[in-house]
């Protein structure tokens, strides 16, 4: 008998090779090491702000906009 899971799960499918299954790296994206640097933190950082801020920044240009337009400034 077989099953499939579709989607996410916290619960493991019972198989035959359950012993044989490799761990998952839970650092992060590709960083081995703990020991990241400030730099690598830092441009992370960013990064991570520039994607944040960009719907609300598309958000604040469009209020501008329709300002500049209605009371022509």
């Amino acid at each position: 008998m077989s099953s499939t899971v579709v989607g996410w799960s916290s619960v493991q499918p019972h198989s035959s090779n359950v012993g044989y299954q490799q761990p998952f790296d839970q650092n992060g994206y590709g960083y081995g090491q703990q020991d990241v640097g400030v730099k690598v933190r830092i441009i992370n950082l960013i990064s991570a702000v520039r994607t944040l801020m960009r719907i609300p920044l598309i958000g604040l240009n469009l209020v501008v906009i329709v300002y500049e337009l209605v009371l022509g400034g």
